[in-house]
């Protein structure tokens, strides 16, 4: 079917919680399998919250952002906010790739009088906590129709919501690798001109190792990539790969992220019923000492550590907490916002006057590092206007190496 679619680093604390005694690791330890204990038995803990039973469908939602667009919001700050000038087919199909079968969504653009052999560049796409594509679909039509082919699996590999509910970690090695898979057989499909990959929370910290790992293997296969919220806590750690990227990047993180913060400490809590818990207190247990309370710096970590070959953009994302950073009016990742609540992680929709930048910013982005685009170029790199002066970030936005 076709659709139109249109700061400093907590040292301190770091330190306190790495010389906390055994008992109390113990005491971490235990919360950490009761957490898991909790998530697998909710009715026992006070019971984990379903998602709503109506679900915004698809084409709804498709119909909805086009009639915004046709309304012309009046806070739009560039050229590339809502929707792009194409339509959108959304195909569900299973690739076969070295070896490994994966479902994905892939998602492509379509213009009237444009040949079958139409070349596009293309989009891997990194959800978040092992989410699934559902929860990301006000988001990735949007980017297809300003000319991307995006692809995305529904599932991660060895990452799903049941990880979590058994009070496990994820394989995020094999996270990545699924990543590379993508963006390699994406890459040789004859309609892809070139490739980016995009990833928001855990897919914005593997999207970040995959391209690590592909500058080695195929040097400039990869031209760009987008990290929102990139989780700092996928093994081996982003803030020790960045170096290692061949492309240009652009990063996000929000000012009132409570999970995966632009620096400091983790400060939300798990509320499941009537338990209740910093998140942090797990983060030892979980994911070792190594870590700390602040992923190891963070977002900042990751952006201190990059190459200085590669031009690099930090933006600070106003008003926003780790889901609705990647909405565009505050009401659009429901979706997501259930999705966490599953956990006790619970994110609310900010009442904002204003559009949400960071689409419209990754739109740009990704239009100049794959196609060029003089317009994208002036609003991200240029020396007057665009993202050093767009007031929706905290500013002085940081661009490096360019």
């Amino acid at each position: 079917a076709t659709w139109w679619v249109g700061g400093p680093r907590q040292s301190a604390a770091l330190a306190w919680l790495q010389k906390r005694d055994a008992t109390m690791y113990r005491g971490v330890v235990t919360a950490a399998r009761a957490l898991g204990l909790c998530l697998a038995v909710a009715a026992a803990c006070g019971g984990v919250r379903a998602g709503a039973a109506e679900e915004t469908k698809f084409e709804d939602f498709l119909s909805s952002s086009a009639a915004a667009a046709a309304g012309g919001d009046t806070d739009t700050f560039s050229p590339f906010h809502g929707l792009g000038p194409f339509e959108v087919e959304k195909e569900v199909t299973q690739i076969d790739y070295d070896g490994a079968t994966s479902t994905v969504y892939i998602y492509t653009p379509e213009a009237e009088g444009t040949s079958a052999n139409e070349s596009w560049p293309g989009v891997v796409f990194g959800h978040g906590f092992c989410s699934k594509v559902e929860n990301y679909e006000n988001i990735l039509p949007i980017l297809a129709s300003w000319g991307f082919v995006v692809l995305a699996t529904d599932e991660m590999s060895h990452c799903d919501a049941t990880t979590f509910r058994n009070g496990n970690t994820v394989n995020t090695t094999e996270y990545k690798n699924e990543l590379k898979r993508n963006v390699l057989f994406l890459s040789e499909q004859p309609n892809i001109e070139s490739v980016a990959i995009a990833g928001h929370s855990m897919g914005g910290g593997a999207g970040i190792n995959a391209a690590a790992d592909l500058a080695a293997s195929s040097p400039g296969l990869v031209k760009g990539v987008v990290a929102v919220a990139p989780w700092n806590g996928v093994v081996p750690h982003p803030s020790a790969m960045v170096a290692n990227v061949d492309c240009p990047l652009l990063m996000f993180c929000s000012k009132n992220d409570s999970l995966v913060p632009c620096s400091g400490p983790v400060t939300l809590q798990i509320e499941l019923g009537s338990f209740s818990m910093p998140f942090s207190a797990l983060l030892p247990a979980l994911y070792g000492h190594e870590q700390g309370i602040d992923w190891g710096g963070g977002v900042l970590g990751i952006f201190e550590n990059i190459s200085t070959a590669n031009p690099t953009v930090l933006a600070v994302v106003k008003d926003t907490d780790h889901v609705s950073i990647l909405d565009t009016d505050g009401t659009k990742a429901r979706k997501m916002q259930e999705y966490f609540a599953q956990f006790g992680m619970e994110f609310s929709s900010p009442d904002l006057e204003y559009t949400i930048p960071t689409l419209e910013y990754t739109v740009a982005f990704l239009l100049w590092a794959l196609k060029g685009d003089n317009a994208a170029d002036e609003l991200i790199w240029g020396s007057e206007g665009g993202i050093t002066t767009d007031d929706r970030f905290l500013q002085p936005v940081s661009r490096v190496n360019f």
